[in-house]
Formats: structure tokens, C-alpha cells, sequence
């Protein structure tokens, strides 16, 4: 079965994470790594799974570090304090060479490691320094020096010191060039490049979202990326170039109610049947159904556009 590339994105408590409990649910054949960026996985699970345990098919990484989660990438054997069990199989050499569609991964809050691949710079460079402290004193007084020269520049030029630029790149705040350079190979060829392009598993990943107003004018593709998600008025959290890295993209928002009542936008589905709805509405009648007291978002998705109602193929 084709690999499916799945984001959802949405605030805080719009289902996210039961969304992806209830993908385990529906597929207890599967072998499935669970990314549990924010340990909710066991604490939604009371919920979903029918005895209220994590299925055996399921390994749980908890990966607060970006080294961790490349050990759980990279390991012939993932280390004991990620799992918390032995002999678990690096993803790599679990499913490299296996048949596409063989294998879940799922990544709660992906959004998660772009922070953490900006604290591992920090980390990492200030390594060469007697402290931490040392290290971001630099980074303060770099973007001091380039304000200053901003001014003296616009002083002599007579122009918005606002508008300034340094030679050879962008202003300085917070990271130059160089360092955004290696906070992005930390994130996308270290970490997330490599589950989307080096395996054949399905990859489903959520994310929180932010003010679309929030998008940076100035990267290259910031039309793109608003016309993206203006039907969702929001963006999604992280990197912003997971934009393009999955096939499937869905918004969710809570629209009120109680029994909450949300919305499930479908902003990107590349290769799915034609004629897809833009928006998805969770049914009024469904929402107070007392049989379905979980959002079941995959089910109300496919049931919508007539996509398979399972990932894994038949037989």
C-alpha cells in the first residue's frame, strides 16, 4: 500500500493525540513507534484502547533530547531509558528494506523538536566555552553589535536603520545564517528527513499552531504558506518547511458546543480522490452521541471522502 505522509495540526485540546490513539486502535497488526513528545500517549490511552493499556504493538520513545530521538532512529538496539524495555530495534534497522506501508511511526507534537534542535545548538556550541551562560552572553552581544551597526550605517546613510541589512545575510536575532543553517540540519537531515525519505512507513505526526499572522514576510515561500492555511487561520508550530513534507494536511479547531463540537479542515491531500470537501464537520447529532464520546477524526475523514478506512493494505 503507497506510504501515507499524514500532519494534523491544531490548539490545544482538539484531539491531536486521541487522533492518533485511535489510528493504534484501528491497526493492532501494525508494528507502531510512538514518538511521546509530551507524555500524553498512557493517559489518553485510559480512554481509547479497550483495557486502557498501550497495545503490545506499540514501542513508546520518550525522547526529551534530540539525541535521544537519533538514538531511536539510528540504534542497532534503541537504549533501555527511551523505551524502557531491551532488544527494541533501532526504526532504522527495523524497517529499512521492508515493503512500503509496513509500519507506523507516529510523532506527537513534531513541533517539539524544532525547539529542541535550537536548544541542542545552544548545547552543543557552547561546548567550546567555559559556561552556558557564556555562550548566550555572545549570542546577546552579537545581536547588540549588529543593532549598532544598523544605526551607525543608517546614521550615514540616512535611511531606516530598521531596513538595514548586513553584508553577507539577514539580521541578526537570536541566530545568524550560519547557526539557523546548523539548527536546521540538526532538525530536518538528522531527524525528519530521514523517517519521510529512508524508510517506507507510514508517518503521522501532529503539531500545535500558532497566529497565522505569525508568518516571517520575508521567507521565499510566505505566499505560499499563507494561502496554505488561511482557510484555517492558523499555522502550524515547528519548522516551517514540514509544510511541504506531508501529503496530508488537516486543521483541527473547536468551533464550541458541549459536548464539544469541532472542525476538521482539509487543507492539503495529495493523491487522494478528486472532489474532497474543503472543510469536514463533526455531525451536531454525532457530538452529543453518547456511543461516540471520543472525536474519532480519521474515522469522520474517510468516512467523508471515501478514502480506506485502514492504512494497511488488504491481506
Amino acid at each position: 500500500m503507497p506510504k501515507e505522509t499524514i500532519h494534523l495540526v491544531g490548539e490545544q485540546d482538539t484531539g491531536k493525540t486521541v487522533f492518533l490513539a485511535q489510528m493504534i486502535a484501528a491497526h493492532p497488526d501494525q508494528p507502531i513507534y510512538f514518538f511521546d513528545n509530551e507524555r500524553k500517549l498512557r493517559g489518553t490511552g485510559l480512554m481509547v484502547f479497550p483495557d486502557g493499556k498501550i497495545p503490545d504493538n506499540v514501542i513508546v520513545l520518550n525522547t526529551p533530547t534530540l539525541p535521544d530521538a537519533r538514538a531511536a532512529i539510528d540504534s542497532d538496539e534503541i537504549p533501555e531509558h527511551i523505551t524502557g524495555k531491551k532488544g527494541v530495534p533501532g526504526i532504522l534497522k527495523r524497517f529499512k528494506g521492508t515493503p512500503e506501508g509496513e509500519g507506523i511511526i507516529m510523532i506527537d507534537m513534531i513541533s517539539i523538536w524544532w525547539e529542541r534542535a535550537q536548544e541542542q545548538y545552544v548545547i552543543e556550541a557552547s561546548r567550546g566555552k567555559s559556561t552556558l551562560t557564556e555562550h548566550l552572553l555572545e549570542i546577546v552581544q552579537m545581536k547588540i553589535d549588529d543593532r549598532a551597526a544598523r544605526r551607525e550605517r543608517a546614521e550615514t546613510q540616512g535611511t531606516d536603520p530598521r531596513k538595514q541589512r548586513l553584508r553577507g545575510g539577514s539580521d541578526f536575532e537570536g541566530y545568524g545564517g550560519g547557526e539557523w543553517k546548523i539548527i536546521k540540519a540538526m532538525h530536518s537531515n538528522q531527524i525528519v528527513e530521514r523517517l519521510l525519505t529512508d524508510i517506507g512507513c507510514h508517518i503521522i505526526a501532529t503539531s500545535s499552531t500558532r497566529d497565522i499572522r505569525a508568518v516571517d514576510n520575508e521567507f521565499p515561500d510566505a505566499q505560499k504558506r499563507q494561502n496554505l492555511w488561511s482557510p484555517a487561520h492558523e499555522i502550524a508550530e515547528g519548522e516551517k518547511y514540514n509544510d511541504h513534507r506531508f501529503a496530508t494536511i488537516m486543521n483541527i479547531s473547536r468551533i464550541g458546543g458541549t459536548p464539544a463540537i469541532f472542525k476538521l479542515s482539509l487543507l492539503r491531500d495529495r493523491g487522494r480522490k478528486l472532489g474532497v470537501p474543503a472543510k469536514l464537520f463533526y455531525d451536531d447529532e454525532l457530538a452529543t452521541d453518547e456511543a461516540h464520546p471520543i472525536f474519532d477524526i480519521w474515522q469522520t475523514y474517510t468516512q467523508r471522502t471515501g478514502a480506506a478506512k485502514e492504512l494497511v493494505s488488504d491481506g
